[in-house]
């Protein structure tokens, strides 16, 4: 039974393990042997998507969280897109598309928080805002959008020109500006920033010779600088965006992908085997010593701290295995615990909460819930009635109505389960009180109060004629050829209205 595996490998202030004679700051390191040691590491997750071929198409790629200490390893979601699962910066939601095409921002739970639409290769390169209130990702022959979560509004920001491909969208650690990749006759690339809204487009360099359409893995190193690579060259360049100069920096060593730790001090460079590490002061130069981890990788992430550079590495060996700074060996998932087979680890992201944030949806309204239209009898059996239309929270949005009695006996009242916001309640009785009330909650579970109960009569019979009885010089009885139901009820009864006026003759005419 095979299962593919990821090794963990945790390691305090961006200082490699020491499985090579050399360290990163060039000190002679010589190889330990590590002591597998019981203490838990619990401050944040790893969330990764798996392969499982033996799942349906449409949900063979599963999304897991994990605690670094091996607990509380759980499934949360079916049927992502494996090229990119991202925690937020806060730690507090992680953010895929899904098979169906659909991005999703769910919490550690897998409730759906936010759904929305991407579009053509939307899933490989989406990026989090660092004060997680938005997300950007590129769209194929269409452009770069913004997703604000406090409205659930998508809008395009930069729309591309006629059959090119604009991605990668970065934000600064400001938050003032967008770095992206336009592609055009897909190897040739312009690199441009832009502000958050789209405008004051500059374009800082361009190029050729990347791979087909290729990510170039942008980031920013601080406000002012960023860089990105290009695979088939193997070259790193450091960007200036005031000076528009640019140093390209051959690591001397072959790479398809790189991630800057999240405290901007070291640059790992892998290609789906060897696994290194730059010291990012080193990029300026134009120089690096590149140190080698000795660890095979496909699959790399960086902790979310800043003050400790843990990471966790997808590798071809199968185990699990976590280190801190005194190399240290921690326990962790032994293979033969987990749940199901798994076919191989396609993408992994470590989180830890650095941003404070609000909830990501806005409060539910009305609360408690309000009446558009009361309850209103529409024939002799049915009554109607209608909730008002939420705002707020995130839709698609459920309204429940409730029958609570009938004070005059009447049966067939009935609820209406989760709907929509309108409701006809049918196979009532004639001239009878119906009472009812009602509520909504939204696709992520928010739920308002109960509204006011209101209560409506079902309509009376008509009348189906009127009869006469005795007549005097005064009066005459007028009366309903049927009994109508419920006279009693309430206000209910009868109401004969005369239609003519009396006639009276007179010597050859009739007076009115």
């Amino acid at each position: 039974m095979n299962r593919a595996m990821i090794i963990l490998i945790a390691v305090l202030c961006c200082t490699p393990i020491a499985t090579a004679e050399t360290s990163l700051n060039g000190e002679i390191v010589p190889k330990v042997t590590r002591d597998i040691v019981g203490s838990p590491l619990t401050f944040s997750k790893i969330a990764f998507a798996e392969y499982n071929p033996e799942e349906p198409l449409e949900t063979n790629v599963d999304l897991w969280i994990v605690n670094p200490d091996g607990s509380e390893l759980e499934k949360i979601f079916d049927g992502v897109v494996s090229t990119r699962v991202r925690f937020s910066p806060c730690g507090q939601f992680v953010a895929f598309k899904g098979q169906d095409g659909k991005h999703r921002i769910i919490d550690l739970e897998g409730n759906v928080l936010h759904e929305f639409t991407g579009g053509s290769r939307s899933e490989n390169d989406f990026s989090w805002s660092p004060d997680v209130s938005y997300m950007l990702f590129g769209v194929y022959f269409d452009g770069i959008y913004k997703y604000n979560l406090g409205d659930s509004t998508k809008i395009r920001i930069v729309a591309s020109s006629h059959r090119t491909y604009d991605h990668n969208p970065v934000v600064s650690p400001d938050s003032a500006k967008i770095v992206y990749t336009h592609h055009e006759y897909e190897h040739r690339y312009y690199i441009y920033t832009v502000d958050i809204d789209g405008g004051n487009k500059v374009l800082i360099t361009n190029g050729s010779g990347t791979s087909y359409d290729e990510q170039l893995n942008l980031n920013w190193l601080d406000n002012d600088h960023f860089i990105f690579k290009i695979d088939p060259k193997n070259l790193i360049y450091y960007v200036n965006k005031g000076t528009h100069e640019v140093i390209g920096i051959n690591p001397g060593v072959s790479f398809s992908k790189m991630k800057l730790s999240h405290n901007k001090e070291t640059l790992a460079i892998f290609s789906g085997s060897s696994l290194y590490f730059i010291d990012a002061s080193q990029l300026p130069t134009g120089i690096v010593t590149p140190y080698s981890t000795e660890l095979y990788a496909q699959a790399f992430a960086w902790s979310y701290d800043t003050d400790s550079c843990y990471y966790v590495i997808r590798s071809s060996s199968a185990i699990l295995r976590i280190f801190d700074k005194n190399d240290n060996e921690y326990e962790f998932l032994d293979p033969e615990d987990l749940p199901e087979d798994i076919g191989s680890i396609k993408d992994v992201d470590w989180s830890y909460g650095q941003v404070e944030v609000g909830p990501l949806v806005t409060p539910l309204l009305p609360n408690p819930m309000t009446w558009l239209q009361a309850p209103d009898a529409i024939s002799t059996a049915s009554i109607a009635m209608q909730a008002t239309a939420f705002s707020g929270g995130h839709s698609p949005y459920s309204y429940e109505f409730d029958f609570v009695d009938s004070p005059t006996g009447g049966s067939g009242g009935t609820d209406s389960g989760w709907n929509g916001n309108s409701y006809a309640d049918s196979g009532l009785r004639v001239n009878h009180q119906y009472r009812y009330r009602c509520r909504g909650k939204d696709n992520i579970g928010q739920t308002v109060d109960w509204s006011s109960v209101q209560s409506a009569y079902t309509e009376i019979e008509s009348c189906t004629g009127v009869t006469f009885g005795a007549v005097t010089t005064t009066s005459i009885q007028a009366k309903s050829t049927n009994t109508p139901s419920g006279l009693t009820r309430g206000s209910s009864g009868l109401i004969i209205r005369n239609k003519t006026g009396g006639t009276i003759i007179v010597i050859g005419r009739a007076v009115l």
